[in-house]
């Protein structure tokens, strides 16, 4: 066929002729074909509705089978005060079998895992609602063995992360100190047996997110060959990194896991009956002579390790030397690019399987199709996703499509500043990087220009009135707080709360005028009436403009704090907060004072071990005493609306007067 010279030639259509009739839609068909780029004929749009309905139906044969109806199993989320370091998403008591290598012992799953009849969230709030109708053969093979299963563990942001708190179900807490992470991505999984609540738990890993966990949590966690447990049932990250592994307090309980766990399934294409399952436990008493352990000698290069770290490791190893076991050095010169060449497998294979719907292709054709739905349509709901991820997705989008500009909020440039730079990498070929939303601080504008991208454009703009002010990648060293001067078409003025004009230098109320700005809000007259006026719209924004016609914002005109008839402005307090190199992002609002009416108060998301007392010593260096925030509150995270910014009405509410 691929030889005939014509496209219409008898010889190319006879194939149609010895398939049945199916026929379908022409419409459906045509739709179809310009969906992916043909043009029919029209001697293919009369044979192709046979052909193409024969094949469709054939596609679609499997579907009427029936299909095992899901167990009802009863579970719970855990009480308040019952979980305090946020180890379980669910709480289960599903009984294995009377006997069994596993009997009597209780095991935890990861929320990736899934478990027939109990939700699977995959640490984000995209999954809520999908529950399982079938078991992970792991799980059945765990029940088999005696196991008990009492819940299923909290994880991160669809596994992408190595910490422990951008799950939706929020932070999973060491439990050595409850002030540091759990590491990631299977946390739950590590506390729940570090503290007792399980005393085995299955744990999934694609770069260490078995390995780190157990690490920082004083337990024993094993990633184990690749193919050697069936990975099937389980969300995937990318099939060629994917494994699932046992966590436990000792060795010896690991490997009686593991053996439980271990051997060759068929459906799973990653495995192999090169693999089989061995009992490992039995392995454990087996003298150390002539165990061969190898340090990998770019792995504690300098830079790679901590003096504490290596100090642990070389003594490891001379416990190990000390008791038979053959103890050398060898070299991998490809370890140093490790990150490297993991980082693309890992940030494509999350991407796919978003762009896809096809985070559970480890699970069954239904249970797809299920997972699928909920997952679609996830762009609409990307504020959703973790910081964490979303600047790797970023990341993977840039470098997969070869964009040359993109435009990022403040939120999400703070997220790429802190992130590893192998991580964003991909973002240092762009062009153009232009921010909106809120103002940054002149240092991490400068941070952007070194570390991301030199040509940053500051852009001032609103929903209601379109672009209003640049500040080019040239004039940010002149003007490092400024948002720039007017786009053209834009007047930009500053007028009191009689809507008056101010000189220079005087902080207002901003308004502005062009072609882009709209005449009111839609079926919203009270509204409309407050901020459009003559023909200028109020964004409800302060600010001043200098002899230079250069546009400067002090923040939000309800933000602004009144502390015994002063006027203080919130964003100048931040900006001085976020100078300190333990604060990730701050905001600051006023609070009812029985002395002052208002009195400042800030809320730090810090990274270091910062507190109040070296925060208000750095901000009274740097500000006028009555700015300086008499209360200050961390947090974990912050709240925010669509469009990344920080809700301060919630930070107020539930405050007493001070």
């Amino acid at each position: 066929v691929r030889n005939q010279p014509s496209r219409d030639s008898p010889r190319r259509l006879a194939l149609t002729r010895q398939i049945p009739e199916t026929p379908m839609q022409s419409e459906d068909l045509l739709q179809a074909a310009a969906s992916l780029g043909m043009t029919l004929t029209p001697a293919e749009r009369e044979a192709m509705p046979a052909l193409v309905g024969r094949l469709v139906d054939g596609l679609s044969a499997l579907a009427p089978l029936p299909r095992p109806d899901a167990p009802i199993r009863s579970w719970s989320r855990p009480a308040r005060g019952k979980d305090p370091l946020n180890a379980f998403a669910a709480l289960t008591g599903i009984e294995g079998a009377a006997t069994g290598p596993l009997a009597g012992l209780r095991i935890a799953l990861k929320d990736t895992i899934a478990l027939a009849g109990v939700p699977m969230g995959n640490g984000t709030s995209l999954l809520d609602g999908f529950t399982p109708s079938e078991d992970a053969p792991v799980v059945t093979h765990l029940l088999a063995a005696g196991a008990r299963i009492v819940g299923k563990t909290n994880c991160e942001c669809l596994c992408a992360s190595g910490a422990s708190f951008t799950g939706v179900n929020g932070p999973v807490l060491n439990p050595w100190d409850p002030t540091r992470s759990a590491g990631g991505s299977s946390s739950g999984s590590a506390v729940a047996v570090a503290t007792g609540q399980a005393d085995l738990a299955v744990g999934g890993d694609q770069g260490g997110s078995i390995r780190v966990p157990a690490a920082l949590c004083g337990i024993v966690g094993l990633k184990p060959t690749f193919g050697r447990i069936p990975y099937l049932g389980v969300a995937t990250v990318d099939p060629s990194l994917d494994h699932i592994g046992p966590m436990a307090r000792t060795a010896r309980l690991a490997a009686r896991m593991l053996s439980v766990m271990a051997g060759h399934d068929p459906r799973d294409p990653r495995g192999s009956p090169d693999l089989p399952a061995a009992d490992w436990e039995a392995a454990c008493d087996l003298p150390a002579a002539g165990l061969r352990v190898a340090l990998v000698r770019e792995g504690m290069a300098p830079g790679r390790a901590t003096s504490e770290v290596a100090a642990a490791v070389r003594a490891a190893l001379d416990r190990l030397a000390g008791i038979g076991a053959e103890v050398r050095q060898i070299q991998v010169p490809l370890h140093a690019r490790g990150i490297d060449i993991w980082m693309p497998v890992i940030l494509y294979g999350t991407l796919a399987g978003l762009w896809t719907d096809g985070v559970g292709a480890g699970l069954t054709r239904d249970e797809m199709a299920t997972m699928g739905q909920h997952l679609s349509g996830w762009q609409a709901r990307g504020s959703e996703l973790s910081d964490v991820l979303r600047v790797l997705l970023l990341a993977a989008e840039v470098a997969r499509t070869g964009a040359t500009i993109t435009f990022l909020v403040p939120t999400l440039l703070r997220r790429v500043l802190q992130a590893d730079p192998r991580d964003v990498a991909p973002l240092r070929g762009l062009r153009t990087l232009i921010s909106s939303g809120s103002p940054l601080t002149a240092e991490e504008r400068r941070r952007i220009r070194t570390e991301v991208c030199p040509n940053f454009i500051e852009y001032y703009s609103s929903t209601e009135g379109g672009g209003v002010t640049v500040l080019s990648n040239q004039e940010l060293e002149a003007h490092p707080a400024s948002v720039g001067r007017p786009v053209f078409g834009v007047r930009v003025e500053i007028v009191d709360d009689q809507d008056r004009p101010l000189p220079p230098e005087t902080v207002g109320r901003i308004r502005y005028d062009g072609a882009t700005v709209a005449q009111g809000f839609h079926r919203d007259e009270e509204a409309s009436m407050g901020a459009f006026r003559d023909g200028f719209f109020y964004p409800g924004d302060l600010g001043y403009l200098n002899g230079e016609g250069y546009l400067f914002l002090c923040g939000r005109a309800k933000d602004m704090i009144i502390r015994g008839g002063v006027n203080i402005y919130p964003l100048e307090v931040e900006s001085i907060l976020m100078t300190h190199p333990d604060v990730l992002e701050a905001a600051v609002v006023g609070v009812p004072s029985k002395e002052f009416d208002e009195e400042v108060a800030a809320f730090v998301m810090a990274s270091g071990t910062c507190d109040a007392a070296a925060l208000a010593a750095w901000c009274r260096e740097r500000l006028a005493p009555y700015k300086v925030p008499r209360h200050f509150h961390f947090v974990d995270e912050f709240e925010r609306n669509s469009a990344g910014k920080i809700i301060k009405k919630r930070l107020v509410e539930g405050l007493a007067p001070g």
